[in-house]
């Protein structure tokens, strides 16, 4: 079932609770704070009061900002069992003091007995072709060096390296960079694995607000910049 929404522009701190809880990867519980749905149409905001202040909540914690407003365009719901919902859809969001707005999709599991969404999955930018750059350009050399880096921090002491084969820019809007990558990561006698990697660059301040990676399979897939994963 699709819906559309009246758009809806949330600062944390509003009428919703967003929390992180857990160990890395953080786990993103939005509840409403409104109280419990007696009709069909308040049950369908106590939905968009959750997605909304769960999204805000990743968001809030994947990019260390403190004002995040999030605008939900769309918003799509279908059964997933007794008491879950599959939810999906579109929105925008609005990082720190800037204007400009990044499209994003979502999806996310709703609890209709809690009221609450756990850890909504988040696709920054829209489907732009975008422009390849050289793995030896400046961006391309600090992808790899921050990739390198993230690796090494989540194996500890073994030997990591990575190596980006192919790269992709995506502008969004005038401030923001939406950067696809595809490599390998080498872990000396343990071997290698194909890893994807997804950003956003501030080019202004010359800044990373976002960089993941996938191993293994998952990286073979359709790039995508996904904000509540590692």
């Amino acid at each position: 079932m699709g819906r559309p929404l009246l758009t809806i522009g949330l600062l944390i701190g509003g009428g919703l609770l967003a929390s992180v809880v857990g160990a890395a990867p953080p786990a993103v519980i939005g509840t409403s704070l409104h109280p419990a749905p007696q009709s069909r149409m308040e049950g369908n905001q106590a939905v968009d009061d959750a997605t909304a202040a769960a999204l805000i909540g990743a968001i809030s914690d994947q990019f260390s900002e403190r004002n995040v407003e999030v605008k939900l365009d769309t918003v799509r719901i279908a059964p997933a069992g007794m008491v879950q919902r599959d939810i999906s859809g579109h929105g925008r969001l609005l990082l720190g003091k800037t204007d400009e707005w990044i499209p994003f999709r979502f999806k996310a599991l709703y609890d209709t007995e809690q009221a609450s969404v756990g850890n909504p999955d988040l696709t920054l930018g829209d489907d732009a072709p975008g422009r390849a750059i050289t793995v030896d350009s400046p961006m391309g050399k600090d992808l790899a060096r921050q990739v390198a880096t993230r690796l090494h921090a989540e194996f500890g002491d073994q030997p990591s390296q990575f190596a980006a084969d192919s790269i992709r820019v995506m502008e969004q809007g005038s401030r923001y960079v939406r950067v696809e990558a595809t490599g390998t990561a080498d872990f000396e006698s343990e071997g290698t694995t194909r890893a994807g990697v997804h950003g956003l660059y501030d080019p202004q301040r010359r800044q990373w607000l976002r960089l993941t990676y996938e191993l293994g399979a998952t990286a073979n897939r359709a790039p995508a910049t996904t904000v509540a994963s590692r």
